[in-house]
């Protein structure tokens, strides 16, 4: 595990754990266990509660919506499989639950203001 995956695994486990309500810890660890297949249905679920109120509940206790927090996390995987160089960004947009190369690119391109490639080349250089 190189450094920067280290790093952000262990602030990922401090948001965990230092969520003050308890039915929102499972929901924070089923996201990261793979946040490429997240279900905001099954996480409601996993909750013990409705979609309805999950979201207000990450907007009180996370600053922000269920889908807004996965996304990010979604694309920091996607920066750090870019940075590896190892997968395609076709590859990469499937691991990181985006069905569509296309669509991932420009929500890529969206977040960062570059694109997965630029991305890729500037961090390589």
């Amino acid at each position: 595990m190189d450094l920067l995956t280290r790093v952000l695994f262990e602030v990922q486990t401090y948001v965990i754990e230092a969520t003050p309500y308890h039915a929102l810890q499972p929901v924070l660890k089923s996201i990261h266990a793979d946040p490429s297949k997240v279900n905001i249905k099954l996480l409601a679920k996993t909750a013990a509660t409705s979609v309805s109120h999950l979201n207000p509940l990450f907007r009180t206790h996370l600053k922000q919506s269920p889908r807004l927090y996965i996304r990010k996390l979604r694309m920091q995987m996607a920066c750090n499989m870019l940075r590896n160089g190892v997968l395609s960004i076709k590859e990469i947009a499937y691991r990181t639950g985006y069905p569509d190369p296309l669509y991932f690119s420009a929500a890529f391109k969206n977040e960062f203001g570059v694109s997965p490639r630029g991305f890729r080349e500037n961090s390589v250089s």
